[in-house]
């Protein structure tokens, strides 16, 4: 417990530092951090309470009224308990903060100020003497807690909102009540709601298991991961650890990239613990992220078999199982359920079996199943946004384009709208950067890089890079190289973005609010002797592996790009690989493309601003080609799958190894891989084919001018 205050403690030195500096984002975070660890820290719920409340925000106050009553219930001040009665007045809420006083008069030192403020309030307010008399005498109305728990169990979220806020003129102590609305609010995409919710829950009772558990789902799901993470830890030392508490902490440590925590969570329980069915599958999604996919295939598929499987379990444990080539897999475990006379409605259920029939080349079948889910209402809009984007595959399959394109346009649009309410994307961010390390690129062309750069240190492993644009044939090349028996690939990983990161913080945990600018100075003031060290540091930990002298590594993440010449200022004498497709059909396969999204992939939700990405990225490459001394192999994607001998000999010959057949086998290599963390991971398993050049033609929706600005970009390249 000890370390507990300690750790808290100083998070809320941080905290108070940051606030006197006003950088209010990351003194929020460290608060909320600090109060995940030690939830009765007066001051730090005070403080926070008054950041929220300075937002303006409506969505904030409530939860920050009910810190500030927390604080000074554990503070026993005069200051605090006015604070939190004018806070309500300033708020809106006279009348809650008139019976505050009211009721708590005998506690107060001063009793004349507390007149002084009942009597300012009222004033404000505009009461008489009697109207005054009656608010005071006025009794809380306890919430319709059983109508509350009715909505949300039927995910009536919306309805249970209005029963609340029809309550906010009364007290309201019960942290049942709070923990309900908080998951209301979380389900309903209402983060900020969410979040106040929730810490003022906290704030009332500060050992509630499942407020805990959902203070640690909420910044999860957030992307907060540092603290969902410190959440997760400060819970399970303060609290004796339930199933649920262990299966959202697992999880936690999933999401900030944490495997080897969540495994080892997962083996350091107890048997009882290790026997529930979402702790299990918590540990199989661990065993996934640590490439142990044979023991996590072997968990879900046992959970999947059980006779008695709910839904939601049911839907989780397929999904681990739902992998490219998985169709063999599937197939007799739907079997199984099948037999067993499971009978499921959850749409994510049926989506993998539609998958699993398109695996196994049954077309019909899998589009017979997505099509009776389009625009069910069972499904959410996530579930809806997935259904949409396979259906336009699966239309595209049968040749049916308009369609295909029409399903496209309907799940882009369902994920844009879904993510932009989380908060989790901010749409002109990607650009914004992209500008930035433009305008670097651009204002630095006139400094030599070979007076500020070093040849990598004798015996240091061998780099290469892999980067173009999505879509271009980065994961098909990449899938062709690994069959070497020299070559490694680390895929997609973010090598530079983290050297960046750790070339700021210098060995401190990572936090919000850091700009590109202020990144690429400190940068650049590193000598590249540290930032290669703290890349290869990097390669090492997201590899899972010590890096061998004599294996060539390739470093492949299409939209490095834009990090040419950091990458330059890093390894002067790297060698880059480069593929090159058909711009139209690069950015008409990236909208048909069911991304992850994040800042960059936002941008392909729409067929315009994939257009104008793909321009200002090659923008870039353009100018980079001209300043920079590049060392580059282009591979052109068309020519690729037609001859891959003849392709990729010359770049094998460039990277200084020897030829070897297997390399034309690569399919194989492919199928034997167990995941490919790429958007491509179902196309590279296959032998090679022709059938997706031209594929833009096929859409007569993009025959009105949307690809007009690729035209020059097609001739640059040799497609015009």
């Amino acid at each position: 417990m000890t370390a507990i205050l300690d750790r808290s403690t100083e998070l809320m030195r941080e905290a108070n530092a940051l606030l006197g500096q006003k950088d209010l984002v990351n003194a929020s975070l460290k608060y909320i951090e600090g109060l995940s660890l030690y939830p009765k820290n007066a001051v730090a719920l005070h403080n926070l309470a008054a950041l929220q409340i300075s937002t303006g925000q409506p969505a904030m106050i409530m939860g920050a009224l009910y810190q500030l009553n927390a604080a000074a219930s554990l503070l026993k001040s005069d200051q605090y308990r006015a604070d939190y009665a004018l806070a309500l007045a300033q708020s809106g809420h006279g009348r809650m903060a008139l019976k505050y006083l009211n009721a708590h008069r005998n506690a107060f030192q001063n009793s004349a100020a507390v007149d002084s403020l009942i009597q300012q309030i009222a004033s404000q307010m505009d009461l008489k003497r009697a109207a005054l008399k009656s608010v005071l005498a006025r009794k809380s109305s306890p919430l319709a807690l059983k109508e509350l728990n009715a909505f949300i169990e039927k995910r009536e979220f919306d309805r249970a909102i209005a029963v609340f806020n029809k309550q906010l003129d009364h007290d309201i102590t019960d942290a049942r009540i709070w923990r309900l609305i908080g998951h209301a609010y979380r389900m309903s995409l209402k983060m900020q709601e969410a979040q106040s919710a929730i810490r003022a829950g906290l704030a009332m009772a500060p050992s509630d298991y499942d407020l805990h558990i959902l203070q640690i789902e909420y910044l999860t799901f957030s992307n907060a991961q540092l603290a969902s993470v410190a959440c997760a830890r400060g819970s399970l030392e303060a609290l004796a650890p339930n199933v649920r508490l262990l299966s959202s902490s697992a999880y936690a440590y999933i999401f900030a990239k944490k495997p080897e925590e969540a495994a080892a969570l997962y083996e350091t329980a107890s048997a009882e613990h290790q026997a529930d069915i979402r702790f299990q599958l918590a540990y199989a999604n661990a065993l996934t992220d640590l490439d142990r996919h044979d023991e996590a295939s072997a968990i879900a598929i046992r959970i999947a078999e059980t006779a008695s499987i709910d839904e939601i379990n049911l839907a989780s444990a397929l999904r681990i199982l739902n992998k490219p080539g998985s169709g063999a897999v599937l197939k007799p475990v739907f079997e199984t359920i099948d037999a067993n006379g499971v009978t499921y409605s959850h749409p994510s259920i049926h989506f993998i079996r539609a998958l699993m029939h398109n695996d196994l080349g049954e077309t019909e079948e899998s589009l017979r199943l997505i099509e009776a889910h389009i625009e069910s209402d069972a499904a959410t809009d996530d579930e809806q946004a997935n259904i949409a984007m396979v259906a336009g595959r699966l239309y595209d399959k049968a040749g049916d384009y308009d369609k295909a394109y029409k399903m496209y346009e309907r799940g882009n649009a369902l994920h844009a709208s879904l993510t932009l309410k989380t908060g989790r994307v901010n749409p002109n961010s990607y650009p914004d950067r992209v500008r930035i390390l433009t305008n670097d690129l651009v204002s630095k062309s006139s400094e030599s890089l070979s007076d500020h750069t070093v040849a990598s240190a004798p015996g240091s492993p061998r780099i290469v890079f892999m980067y173009s644009f999505p879509r271009s044939g980065t994961t098909l090349l990449d899938t062709i190289l690994r069959t070497h028996s020299g070559i490694e690939v680390l895929e997609e990983p973010p090598t530079i973005r983290d050297t960046l990161l750790d070339s700021y913080f210098k060995g401190a945990p990572h936090q919000l609010g850091v700009g590109w600018r202020q990144l690429l100075e400190s940068f650049y003031d590193t000598p590249p002797e540290t930032l290669q060290e703290l890349y290869y540091k990097n390669f090492a930990r997201l590899s899972r592996s010590e890096l061998d002298p004599d294996t060539l590594y390739v470093d492949k993440m299409p939209l490095n790009t834009t990090f040419a010449r950091l990458i330059k200022y890093i390894f002067p004498d790297s060698k880059v690989i480069f593929p090159v497709r058909d711009p139209a059909d690069v950015v008409t396969s990236c909208f048909c493309q069911n991304f992850l999204l994040n800042d960059a992939m936002y941008q392909f939700t729409s067929m315009e601003r994939a257009v104008a990405l793909y321009d200002q990225v090659m923008s870039f490459w353009v100018k980079a080609e001209e300043i920079l001394d590049l060392d580059v192999s282009y591979v052109r994607y068309e020519e690729l799958v037609t001859d891959l001998q003849g392709v990729v000999q010359p770049v094998i010959e460039h990277l200084g190894l020897p030829w070897e057949d297997g390399l034309v086998d690569f399919w194989k290599t492919a199928r034997e891989r167990k995941v490919i963390r790429t958007a491509s991971a179902d196309q590279v398993i296959q032998k090679l084919y022709t059938s997706s050049k031209g594929r833009w033609t096929r859409y007569s929706a993009l025959n009105d001018g949307i690809l007009e600005p690729l035209e020059p970009w097609r001739k640059h390249f040799g497609y015009a």
